[in-house]
């Protein structure tokens, strides 16, 4: 379909709607784990979005560029500076499902830096963002479920059996379920609440189930 679309939006003069398609195919580079068409892709998108001045499309086009520069073997301070600057162009013209996906960049990223409580600050806001506005959908679920990852690692884990309990209805998507799994699932073998995780353990071994994934889902890993 990204494709397709590229074929029919013509490259001159410099669209939004190009830019955009570009930052789709960039992301679906991404997910590939194709580096270079992701970079490829996701540098055409900047450079049109940049040339258009639609804050929208920018915001959507850099963050793209940041998902590439993370496969790409780009310095992780030089990543973190860029989502820091996808933040900062988040002003009252973009909407809130891209302010969602820019926090959803600058979670990873800080999270991968190993700055743990960062992460975690961050996917709060994201997560306060999408309750204030009332919008959830993938992109709450990711920074809420990012936010219990965060926790866990920092071995806050009556902060993480509040989070589990009160962010149930953003986590409505099947893979943060299974990604709770994990998390909570962790927190509670390691308080020796063996009873309750047994049925999380279940949820956690259907994740890696022969043709559950045909490919690494890139995330946190904390």
């Amino acid at each position: 379909a990204v494709a397709r679309a590229l074929a029919l939006i013509p490259s001159s003069p410099p669209t939004s709607a190009r830019a955009e398609a570009l930052a789709h195919a960039a992301l679906a580079e991404y997910y590939a784990k194709r580096p270079e068409p992701a970079m490829e892709r996701a540098r055409e998108a900047v450079d049109i979005a940049d040339a258009v001045g639609d804050p929208e499309v920018r915001v959507y086009a850099h963050n793209a560029l940041g998902a590439a520069m993370s496969i790409s073997g780009h310095d992780p301070e030089e990543r973190l500076v860029h989502a820091r600057a996808v933040i900062e162009m988040c002003g009252p013209r973009v909407s809130t499902e891209r302010v969602l996906t820019a926090f959803n960049g600058l979670m990873i990223q800080l999270a991968t830096s190993g700055r743990y409580p960062e992460a975690a600050a961050t996917a709060e806001r994201g997560v306060t963002l999408a309750r204030t506005t009332g919008l959830g959908g993938i992109r709450a679920a990711w920074l809420a479920s990012g936010w219990i990852q965060m926790l866990t690692a920092l071995g806050r884990w009556d902060e993480v059996e509040e989070r589990v309990h009160d962010l149930g209805d953003m986590l409505d998507h099947p893979q943060e379920r299974e990604d709770i799994a994990l998390s909570w699932g962790a927190v509670l073998i390691r308080q020796g609440r063996l009873d309750e995780a047994r049925p999380l353990i279940d949820a956690a071994r259907a994740l890696f189930a022969p043709g559950r994934w045909e490919a690494e889902r890139p995330g946190l890993s904390p």
